[in-house]
């Protein structure tokens, strides 16, 4: 059994008692959570910072929306492989009861308990991706969470009939500890890289031949769309900072998650402009996103090139194959499903995107990850059917994505929860950056036009990396 409580410190001792003597009488550990405010203890901290180092980690935020955590440790995990992974996933969460937090003054009443991420495609072998699982959502044991201006630590353990209430306490005030020295560490600012692949005149050739390929594909009626993805990789000149790159990324890109995860040797990070699934109060978001056009350097010019764009018969066709889709994934689950009328314009700073909101009621019914499954993988990441797409990526690209255009975020147990498209994202391990940027590609692709735009969206995960002023 699963339990979250918010508790002052002075009561922890007690609370982990009650759970102990409980998983005797059970014979069944139990996750105790517990939540203390953090006052201003980090104020002016930016929660980035505890991505730094060894443990496995997963950094979450919206700066926008003023919400972000970084869930440091495991207190509990739940892996999973294989096609069938969102299923075994739903069947071995099904113990957990349907409210698993108690409200607390001052703490939301289902802050973020599994954190976590999938990969695009199941079952990839490579020794680039070991360490991140096809299916992997834990509990982390400390989550530092930031709403407004309000912090709070949540600790998560495994209470088991034998535990040591000492010891957990213990491990406790050393998360506290951890956090006022975290004040006072110097991040290294320097984030050096020199290209090592990926920026030849054979890289443009290639990639020339892909679209092409994929465009005879869908020539002869055997596919509608395929998103094909190009990768570079760098050498790092310097020690590797993850918190300094996380903190440029929500400088620049404060409209997208901003996210990592660090897990082994690796660690997988990015600001994504695109929400794949949202549940909360009952009600699933999805954001359809399809279609990329360049920003003006002048607001005349921006407002020119916006007009071209949603002009574009090729890019509004490819952006409906998303839309559509999404409604139908969307359409068994929810009632009084809607969309937007018409695509609107998603504004980033280097480049602009063709978006579709679309949400609906979840049933009563209706659970967390057979919707994830109906989902994920979008044709704004995949392509149509999606089961001949995914074999021309294989085919085509042929070297694994692992976690790029996978899935990654964060769910409580019940109907909350928010899940982002692993784009605009790089992976840094054993001293390389490999960042990846992809193309949907339709029968009016211009290649060379579809190039130029894999080169503004690796911007986003490589501008930590460059002098922007």
């Amino acid at each position: 059994m699963f339990i979250e409580r918010a508790v002052s410190a002075d009561a922890v001792v007690d609370f982990l008692n009650e759970q102990r003597e409980a998983a005797r009488k059970t014979g069944a550990p139990r996750l105790a959570g517990y939540a203390v405010s953090l006052g201003d203890r980090l104020s002016g901290v930016g929660l980035e910072r505890f991505a730094d180092g060894d443990e496995t980690a997963f950094y979450f935020e919206r700066p926008e929306e003023r919400f972000a955590f970084c869930g440091v440790g495991e207190a509990y995990a739940v892996s999973t492989r294989g096609r069938k992974r969102f299923e075994e996933t739903a069947r071995l969460m099904a113990d957990l009861p349907e409210r698993v937090l108690r409200r607390a003054e001052g703490l939301p009443e289902r802050p973020p308990l599994f954190v976590g991420a999938v990969t695009f495609e199941p079952d990839e072998r490579s020794d680039e991706w070991r360490d991140f699982d096809d299916s992997r959502w834990f509990v982390p044991e400390r989550l530092i969470l930031r709403i407004g201006e309000k912090d709070y630590l949540i600790y998560n353990a495994l209470v088991e009939g034998r535990s040591s209430v000492e010891r957990l306490v213990a491990r406790f005030e050393k998360a506290l500890e951890e956090l006022d020295a975290e004040r006072r560490r110097v991040v290294p600012d320097a984030l050096d890289v020199r290209p090592v692949s990926g920026y030849d005149d054979r890289d443009r050739e290639r990639w020339i031949e892909q679209v092409e390929e994929v465009k005879r594909l869908i020539g002869s009626g055997s596919l509608d769309k395929a998103v094909l993805a190009r990768r570079v990789s760098y050498r790092l000149d310097s020690e590797f900072s993850p918190s300094a790159a996380l903190a440029r990324l929500k400088e620049r890109f404060p409209a997208c998650y901003v996210f990592a995860y660090r897990r082994g040797e690796s660690l997988f990070f990015g600001a994504s402009p695109e929400t794949l699934l949202r549940l909360q109060d009952g009600v699933a978001y999805v954001e359809a996103l399809a279609g990329s056009w360049k920003r003006g350097e002048t607001p005349e010019e921006d407002a020119a090139l916006a007009e071209e764009f949603l002009a574009s018969e090729k890019d509004l066709a490819e952006h409906r194959f998303v839309a559509d889709y999404v409604m139908d994934a969307l359409r068994e689950a929810t009632s009084d499903l809607r969309r937007d009328d018409t695509p609107r314009l998603k504004r980033l700073p280097n480049i602009m995107h063709l978006q579709t909101r679309v949400e609906g009621r979840l049933k009563r019914e209706r659970k967390l990850f057979p919707l994830l499954d109906r989902v994920f993988p979008t044709p704004a990441v995949c392509g149509l059917p999606k089961g001949k797409a995914y074999d021309v990526i294989r085919d085509v690209e042929r070297q694994p994505r692992g976690l790029y255009a996978g899935a990654a975020g964060w769910f409580s147990p019940g109907k909350e929860g928010d899940f982002v498209v692993g784009i605009r994202s790089a992976l840094v391990k054993r001293g390389t950056l490999t960042a990846f940027a992809g193309c949907g590609i339709v029968d009016a692709s211009d290649p060379v036009k579809e190039f130029d735009e894999t080169e503004l969206k690796f911007q986003a995960a490589l501008s930590p990396f460059r002098d922007e002023g």
